[in-house]
């Protein structure tokens, strides 16, 4: 009985979840780099407006080196995760479709491609 409900609950899922309409984005006007953690993207964005290339270049470094930033690409769809106070903080956390890894980037980044 228990595994027939598991069965019916995922047959369920397969057959709602597509119907549930959730809206994508794609990536807009050029590249966006986007970062696992908030505040890596947030340093990441003081160090640019800081000028500070060689401590950007080594921060940027060290990411790729933990896997956990990413280059979004212009025109590439996403869904968007979340949107602090409604992207008026300047930054909002994308996730590419058909994947489950969610990164943080400008809110300029994307617009809504429906």
């Amino acid at each position: 009985m228990k595994k027939l409900t598991v069965i019916t609950v995922a047959l369920l899922a397969i057959l709602v979840l597509p119907a549930i309409a959730v809206d994508t984005y794609k990536i807009t006007g050029r590249d966006y780099i986007g970062c696992v953690n908030k505040e890596d993207f947030e340093e990441l964005t003081s160090l640019t407006v800081q000028g500070d290339k060689e401590a950007y270049e080594g921060l940027i470094a060290e990411l790729i080196l933990a896997n956990t930033i990413t280059l979004f690409k212009e025109g590439e769809a996403v869904y968007l995760e979340d949107a602090p106070w409604g992207g008026l903080t300047g930054v909002v956390q994308l996730r590419r479709l058909g994947e489950r890894l969610k990164y943080w980037t400008n809110s300029e980044a994307i617009h809504n491609s429906k």
